[in-house]
């Protein structure tokens, strides 16, 4: 799993919630982090995977699309 700043955190809330109108809730605890959503919405979804794609990471949605974690973006060479 990788970890984003909170300065980098701090970013994607505010990028989503001028966008979709939609709250990313950053939780951290223990080393770890992940984010949550009040609502699955795919469209927002798709912004942050495409947003944290651009920055070498991948976000990886729970089923029901309310939680994420980033990690690292890999390409099979």
């Amino acid at each position: 799993m990788s970890t984003l700043t909170l300065s980098e955190a701090a970013e994607l809330k505010k990028t989503v919630k001028s966008r979709f109108n939609t709250e990313v809730h950053f939780h951290y605890c223990c080393g770890g982090q992940s984010f949550s959503l009040n609502e699955a919405d795919a469209c927002a979804a798709e912004f942050i995977k495409n947003y944290l794609s651009e920055k070498g990471l991948c976000a990886v949605f729970s089923d029901n699309g309310l939680h994420f974690t980033v990690t690292e973006e890999y390409t099979n060479a």
